[in-house]
């Protein structure tokens, strides 16, 4: 996360390698009685120790800081407070570190969260992951992953297909490379399949939807996966079943796009059956 806060860091290190050389000055009696380049060498390796402990603290403070932010995104909801605390800092990233990737793939989805897709897609689609030095796979994963949410959501047929496709090709790149991204992978095909399904009218599995809201922890997620859920009911029949979880799709993210939207459903399916 240091990329995140370079200057911090940096002023981190340069404080500790100021504490590193004052502490070498105050010890610097008994360093002198080694003489000459030992001496030196001692001064050297405080200074060196005080630049390596000012990037650990440096590291620390920027995680901290960072799971601030993405606590208003994920856990809280809030994604508008996100994009106002996030992106300046995701402005000064460097454009060639895997971290760049990923804060605008952050900003993406709390566009999402808002119902802004298209802003989310052209933050996505403007990013090129397989620029990066290092992390390229990674970067490529979340980026796809993002678009084919996307792309699920404002029902674009032909690109979610596509996306769908680059989705597997991914997920058997990373099998035997990269296990943990792999099953990582593995899960966002399976639901961009049942999404995918469903929105095509063709056999899905609900069950997975509900396994889904079941271990959701972020509530832009789980609005979606709830709205996504009871349209499924709805199309089965079970219209009480599909109402309830608009109900609570409605409870869990009243300010996102989930919640608005089972909102508006509520209120079309109580004229319609009325």
């Amino acid at each position: 996360m240091i990329a995140y806060f370079k200057l911090q860091n940096n002023l981190f290190m340069l404080a500790g390698a100021v504490i590193g050389f004052m502490l070498a000055v105050l010890n610097y009696e008994s360093i002198s009685k080694k003489g000459g380049y030992a001496a030196v060498f001692f001064i050297a390796l405080f200074v060196m120790i005080g630049i390596i402990i000012g990037r650990v603290v440096s590291s620390r403070w920027a995680n901290r800081k960072v799971r601030r932010m993405t606590s208003l995104l994920y856990q809280e909801g809030k994604p508008r407070e996100f994009l106002e605390k996030f992106e300046p800092v995701a402005a000064k990233i460097p454009g060639n570190v895997v971290e760049y990737v990923d804060a605008r793939v952050k900003m993406a989805y709390a566009y999402e969260g808002l119902g802004e897709f298209e802003k989310g897609i052209q933050i996505v689609e403007a990013l090129k992951p397989d620029e990066l030095k290092l992390h390229m796979l990674a970067g490529t994963a979340l980026t796809e992953n993002q678009k084919m949410r996307l792309y699920l959501l404002t029902e674009d047929m032909e690109k979610s297909e596509s996306q769908l496709a680059k989705l597997r090709e991914l997920k058997e790149e990373a099998e035997g490379r990269a296990n943990t991204l792999a099953k990582n992978l593995a899960g966002c095909v399976k639901l961009a399949e049942n999404w995918l399904n469903y929105l095509k009218e063709e056999p899905y599995d609900s069950a997975y939807i509900q396994e889904e809201i079941n271990l959701a922890g972020n509530r832009i997620h789980k609005s979606e996966m709830q709205l996504l859920l009871a349209g499924m009911r709805y199309r089965e029949g079970q219209k009480e079943a599909a109402a309830q979880l608009l109900k609570e799709a409605l409870e869990s993210g009243a300010g996102l796009y989930g919640g608005r939207r089972a909102g508006e459903l509520l209120k079309e399916w109580e004229l319609s059956n009325g």
